[in-house]
């Protein structure tokens, strides 16, 4: 298959700045949100606050949609589908190692303000949807 009939994958998103990831309500309404994603083995990662809607709705329902974007949402390419998973404090160090790397001192400065918010953070962690066997 060339490179131009491929599906776009999740991790042909690990060279953009802002993602788009769009979750979904129990009634498939779409909640977009701009996020910071970083890749990690076939994975992109994302932290958040556990009690954000987004991880509410990923919890629920796994299904998610991602794009390129800028950094007020605006998508700047193809959407690519895939499944999130919620991971707790035992993969939080892994998934804000990836941060770190993918967006240094950035990343560090949004953790300190999370500490100081003294928000309960959560990884997510979102890989392409399997292939039907």
């Amino acid at each position: 298959m060339t490179r131009g009939t491929e599906p776009a994958r999740v991790g042909d998103l690990a060279g953009s700045e802002y993602v788009l990831l769009t979750t979904f309500t129990a009634d498939g309404r779409p909640k977009p949100t701009p996020v910071w994603a970083a890749p990690d083995g076939d994975a992109l990662v994302v932290v958040s606050d556990a009690e954000a809607w987004k991880v509410r709705r990923a919890r629920r329902t796994p299904g998610v949609t991602l794009a390129a974007c800028t950094a007020r949402g605006t998508p700047t390419g193809a959407e690519v589908r895939g499944v999130v998973t919620v991971v707790g404090d035992e993969h939080l160090p892994r998934v804000r190692a990836a941060l770190v790397r993918t967006y240094g001192w950035k990343f560090r400065l949004f953790g300190l303000v999370q500490r100081v918010r003294r928000e309960r953070l959560v990884g997510l962690v979102v890989r392409d949807v399997p292939d039907p066997a």
